[in-house]
């Protein structure tokens, strides 16, 4: 799975993690795999995570995913490279793009 993580400052943290083609936000699955190769899919209804719509490349869902994270443990400078908020993972949790201060 190809995520773009779409950071954004909050009061808490958001949990993301990938089994195969399926994402689990904050403790809710969301099975994409019914997106077809070459085809796009829009989620439905409110309450999601997803912006944009959601893509099979090449075999690989592309999403883009909100990923709000707590500013009163981050860093007050964040890094500006883009890249290194859009990641491709298979399964486990997604890490962690923010950088944390020192406790």
């Amino acid at each position: 799975m190809r995520i773009r993580l779409i950071v954004q400052a909050s009061d808490r943290d958001t949990d993301v993690s990938v089994a195969g083609d399926i994402v689990t936000v904050n403790g809710t699955d969301y099975d994409l795999s019914a997106v077809p190769e070459g085809g796009e899919g829009w989620p439905g209804g409110g309450g999601h995570p997803f912006l944009g719509p959601i893509r099979r490349e090449d075999g690989q869902i592309v999403c883009a995913v909100k990923y709000r994270y707590d500013s009163r443990t981050a860093a007050p400078h964040q890094p500006v490279d883009p890249g290194a908020r859009s990641l491709e993972i298979t399964a486990g949790p997604v890490p962690d793009p923010i950088q944390r201060r020192e406790s």
